[in-house]
């Protein structure tokens, strides 16, 4: 017999952290400014702040922090840059 089983509807049912489908964004943020970084990421604070990408859990903050844990993105240390 054929049907439908319904549940309930999880955010991370696909299997992404929430850090993998803020990259998902930035990447894609990268290609259309041609790889410049900050004005990405000013892209990415409009667009959190329209569609509330972030909460009081998971900030862009956190975001930029898990970027350099996992060496995406490196710090300078001369001039605190990134």
């Amino acid at each position: 017999m054929k049907g439908f089983n319904f549940s309930r509807y999880h955010e991370n049912q696909n299997g992404k952290s929430r850090f993998e489908k803020m990259l998902d964004i930035f990447l894609q943020l990268l290609v259309y400014t041609n790889g410049d970084f900050n004005e990405a990421l000013n892209w990415m604070n409009h667009l959190d702040k329209e569609y509330n990408l972030t909460d009081d859990e998971y900030g862009m903050g956190d975001f930029i922090e898990e970027l350099k844990e996992k060496g995406y993105i490196n710090e300078d240390p001369s001039n605190g840059g990134i």
